[in-house]
Order: structure tokens, then sequence, then C-alpha cells
């Protein structure tokens, strides 16, 4: 242990009110201390040890007695030798309840629901801000509600919306028959389903890619809430041939609000190129 380490070691220990603590020297470093259980990782926390962009959320943390272990200060995987001397054990997990599982694939209809709007809003927008140069604001206007009443999520047409009667009543001060001739062709079809926005728009491959799979067995793997974001990066390279990092594939998860798993963690495996699911623990 460094001074430094040390010193911010008895600046904790102060503002904690601890007032028996161990001298530099009493310190073993380089070893392993314990072990914890990680359920989460967060972008931010109220808890005094959070610091920097993101943070591990860990519970049934157990002490055992100190082993030296040459590894890197990283997350690693012990030899199974090293585990087998361990002491101490997690508690086994119970199986996820329908409830859970319900909860997480709710999340999945929110994330593919948004997908699909934002996929339908994108492609009608590239359309209309071609038409917009150049337009009056009224003509604006009238773009904005046609496009709104084309891929929006009010479904009903209710054409005695605010924003609806005023873009027909300034498009009729100003006799603009185009206006109204979309408008009929519009209230003659039926509004965008995901079938048509699929049509229109490619997807984002890697957004649909992780939301199709989230919740639901698919190609060979399984439900991808199940896994660690290490194991996620691994099945996205393989699966997708992306290379992604951790961080950014957490951010996307919590972007499109997919709940993952807080119990146990699937962690694939490579065996002659392909990846390999161990049973999950239930």
């Amino acid at each position: 242990m460094t001074k430094a380490e040390y010193k911010k070691f008895l600046t904790i220990c102060r503002e904690r009110g601890i007032e028996n603590h161990p001298q530099r020297t009493d310190f073993k470093t380089g070893g392993l201390v314990g072990s914890v259980e990680v359920v989460d990782c967060v972008p931010s926390s109220p808890s005094y040890w959070f610091h920097g962009r993101y943070g591990f959320v860990l519970r049934h943390a157990k002490p055992e007695r100190f082993r030296a272990i040459k590894e890197g200060l990283n997350l690693l995987e012990p030899e199974p030798a090293f585990l087998s001397q361990s002491t101490v054990r997690l508690p086994k997990r119970s199986p996820i309840t329908e409830q859970e599982l319900e909860d997480i694939k709710a999340t999945v209809r929110r994330a593919e629901s948004h997908l699909l709007e934002q996929n339908a809003l994108v492609a009608k927008l590239q359309n209309v801000l071609a038409v917009k140069k150049g337009h009056t604001r009224e003509q604006n206007l009238a773009e904005r509600a046609l496009l709104w009443l084309e891929v929006g999520q009010n479904q009903s047409r209710n054409l005695n919306e605010p924003a609806y009667k005023e873009a027909i009543l300034k498009a009729t001060e100003r006799q603009d028959h185009r206006f109204f001739v979309r408008l009929g062709r519009i209230l003659g079809t039926k509004p965008y389903t995901p079938k048509h926005v699929k049509e229109i728009t490619p997807p984002k491959k890697l957004e649909w890619f992780l939301v199709r799979h989230w919740a639901e067995k698919r190609d060979g793997l399984p439900e991808l809430f199940y896994l660690t974001p290490k194991g996620l990066a691994d099945v996205v390279l393989h699966h997708q041939k992306v290379k992604v990092t951790q961080d950014a594939l957490v951010k996307m998860r919590q972007r499109h609000g997919l709940k993952p798993s807080r119990r146990a963690k699937l962690v694939p495996e490579i065996r002659g190129g392909k990846l390999k699911f161990p049973q999950l623990d239930k």
C-alpha cells in the first residue's frame, strides 16, 4: 500500500469515526480477501464509494483468509484449482419468477415500440425536409400536421385537436389544394403498423438485435438479459461481427430501458471458434 493510499484510508476512518484501524504495515496486498456477488452496473449511486462513470452494485460480501494471487488489477477468472480452495460459497440462486420475467419482457415491448416509432419518424422526416425548404410558417405547420397524422402516436386521427384544426384553417385561408389532396390520401389509408415501418426503413441492426434477443431465445442464443456485459460483448462480436465495448452495450441497454436479470448470469465460453453457454444456475 502506498503512502497516498494509506492517507486516503485514514481520511475515510476519520469521516466514519473509526479509531481502531490497522497500521500501514499491517495491510496485505496482491491477493484474495473475500467473495462478493456483482448484481448490476449503474451510471450513478448515492453510495460513498461511487466514483467515475460507472459503478458495480455488490451484495453477499463475505470475507475469507488472505491468499496471494498473481493476477492483474481488473475483473478476472481465477484458475479452478484456486477457486476450489475457497471457503466461501455464494448462496444458490432461485429461478427467475414469472413476474420478474414479465417485467423484463415489458421493457422489451416498450423498447421495440420506441424503435419502430423512431424509425418511422426519421424516414418520413427525411422526405418532408426536402419539401419544407422555402415554405412559409403556415406551410411548415401543415407539413408537420400531415406527418404526425401519418406516422404519429395518435392512431385515432382526431381532426378536432388544436394542431390539426389550425393547420386545416390556415390551408383553407391560403386555398392550399395540395394540402387537402394529401390529407384525403392519408385519411384514406390505415395508420402505420410495425410491418409498414420495417418496409420503409432499414432497422438499426445492433439495437434491433439487442431488443429482439433480450427476452427470447433466438438463433441458438439464450435470452440476452442473462448475460454479463462481457458475455454480451462476446455474443455481439461472434454473432453480429461487430466489436463493441462493454460500456457501449451497457449504455445502449440503459438508453432503451432494457431490464437485466439480477439473478445468476451466463458467461459464454469460446470453444473451437464458437460460443458455448454453460448451464444456467437456476
